[in-house]
């Protein structure tokens, strides 16, 4: 098993000043693209495309739902429905720095939980690990950078269960930060201040 110094992989993110579109690369190398929508009626709040803009493949989408803590995670393009798999990324209660969810690993329905850490990631505050509820094993760490910074943080895998798993750890992941940084902008515009990134 690798150590919290060692990961298989690590993903680098950072995002766009308007939109908060988010870009995530590998040595450098842009992967995936994630349009951000907060505004448009029927459209997923995050989209995920395989490439360095929107117009590369959807291959996932988020949906935080209203009047819930839960999101509706989909693997797949939604213009082949057939294909796409759902699952639900559940906040544990609406103070709680739990969000769990449910992938298949090796033929498994595994039960995974990103939980807020202070002992691991190497942000300033905000860092999170991904932790499997029946092994208790790390699986990823996501660390945040500066609210100052363009770079929203890096997620490191620190094991590979494959193409599936690695997309459903980089959108569980943006959406928790999506979802904080929303809840963090919301609470600021009430409070009549500035959002921060």
């Amino acid at each position: 098993m690798p150590s919290a110094n060692n990961p298989t992989l690590q993903y680098d993110i950072t995002h766009s000043v308007w939109a908060h579109n988010y870009d995530i690369a590998v040595h450098g190398s842009h992967v995936i693209h994630v349009d951000n929508s907060s505004l448009t009626p029927g459209k997923p709040d995050l989209t995920f495309h395989s490439g360095p803009n929107s117009h590369a493949q959807v291959v996932g989408v988020c949906k935080f739902e209203h009047f819930s803590t839960g999101t509706k995670i989909g693997l797949g393009d939604p213009k082949q429905p057939s294909k796409m798999i759902y699952e639900k990324m559940l906040k544990d209660g609406i103070m709680s720095p739990r969000y769990s969810f449910r992938v298949n690993i090796g033929g498994y329905s595994r039960h995974l939980t990103w939980k807020k850490t202070h002992s691991m990631g190497t942000g300033p505050s905000g860092n999170f690990k991904l932790v499997d509820d029946t092994s208790q094993r790390v699986l990823a760490v996501f660390s945040s950078a500066s609210a100052f910074s363009f770079k929203t943080g890096n997620i490191a895998l620190y094991v590979d269960h494959g193409e599936p798993f690695r997309l459903m750890t980089l959108m569980t992941g943006i959406a928790v930060r999506e979802s904080l940084r929303r809840r963090r902008s919301s609470s600021a515009a009430a409070g009549g201040g500035g959002g921060g990134a």
